[in-house]
């Protein structure tokens, strides 16, 4: 699987997965999320998971 230019990607995970966003965002995906912490004035840094028991919360 190839993403192209453009399309909108999730992440989740700790500032790993947040610097992964910054660098995608550089190159022309969409991050949505990233957008609507920016309107809410919110730094990215709440959205961080830092294992896998609260990455499964968020998925469940």
């Amino acid at each position: 699987m190839t993403l192209k230019h453009g399309e909108k990607v999730f992440t989740i995970g700790s500032c790993f997965a947040r610097n992964v966003e910054t660098e995608l965002m550089k190159v022309g995906f969409d991050v949505p999320v990233r957008r609507v912490l920016h309107d809410l004035g919110l730094g990215s840094e709440v959205i961080n998971n830092f294992g896998t028991p609260s990455i499964y919360n968020e998925m469940a």
